[in-house]
């Protein structure tokens, strides 16, 4: 039994479990119950009841009017892992450190450079003409 928790765009917590998005509805001070994201929208009724440290203790109904991604998993815990790499390279920055470039960005990073060090003359000359002409 996978479990992972993300966040939702308004930056709420976010558990996914076999393909399926679970939302909190309430919580005290031994457990989560987390909700279906779909409860409204579907009426959907399926529920889970996790620890505090998000271990699955119950499962509660089903999901009977939608079907889940179990593809979305694999691909939200990648993307977490990337937002969490931004973080702290965000956090290194701000301290003066430099941030770690992982191997696969790394010919972008020194292209990048390249551009910004060498920019092409064409690119120049249009940024030069762009100026001139917001200036008129």
């Amino acid at each position: 039994m996978s479990v992972t928790v993300s966040k939702t765009s308004k930056n709420a917590p976010l558990l996914l479990h076999n393909g399926f998005s679970y939302i909190v509805d309430r919580k005290n001070e031994e457990k989560i119950y987390w909700k279906c994201e779909f409860q409204k929208k579907c009426s959907c009724h399926a529920r889970l009841h996790t620890d505090l440290y998000n271990v699955i203790i119950k499962v509660v109904g089903g999901h009977e009017n939608h079907s889940g991604n179990p593809r979305s998993e694999p691909v939200r815990g990648k993307l977490i892992k990337e937002e969490n790499n931004l973080h702290s390279d965000i956090v290194n920055a701000k301290s003066g450190s430099e941030p770690t470039i992982q191997k696969q960005y790394e010919s972008l990073n020194k292209r990048l450079h390249s551009l910004v060090k060498n920019p092409h003359p064409t690119l120049y000359d249009q940024l030069q003409a762009t100026g001139r002409l917001l200036s008129l």
